[in-house]
């Protein structure tokens, strides 16, 4: 019997349900995995030409927030998913303030939030993404605005 299976398996290329545990095949199938792997081929392309204009991030709406600030994803998430008005105008004021935050003399010494270069891209692609898809389109004025 043990004969048979091996000669099965032999000929159809079956070769079990333990080929799909391998750690290789565990790669994060994710649309924000994805999206980031694209990234950064796309930036290594880039990167190897060697002219210095070809070096410059392409700035492309992206579909879904891309970096791994959990504060910056519940204010996306309160943006693209909520419903109410108020909620959205709340959530987009904050997020000017924290990722976008004015500069002055009274904020200079204050414990904002300082994020880095590339978060503040992902969350500004994201962001002209919502508006081009979603906010608008809004029929609240302040949405919009």
């Amino acid at each position: 019997l043990k004969r048979i299976i091996s000669h099965y398996r032999a000929m159809s290329g079956f070769s079990g349900f333990a080929e799909f545990a391998k750690a290789d095949s565990f790669a994060s199938t994710t649309a924000a995995a994805t999206l980031a792997r694209r990234r950064q081929a796309e930036s290594k392309k880039n990167s190897s030409v060697g002219d210095g204009n070809n070096r410059r991030n392409k700035f492309q709406p992206s579909p879904i927030y891309t970096g791994s600030d959990a504060r910056l994803i519940l204010l996306f998430r309160k943006i693209g998913q909520k419903r109410d008005p108020a909620t959205k105008v709340r959530a987009l004021e904050e997020l000017s303030q924290c990722v976008f935050p004015p500069i002055s003399k009274e904020t200079a010494g204050s414990e904002a939030e300082d994020y880095s270069r590339p978060e503040k891209i992902a969350a500004l692609c994201h962001l002209v993404f919502l508006h081009q898809t979603k906010l608008g389109y809004d029929n609240n004025f302040s949405v919009r605005a």
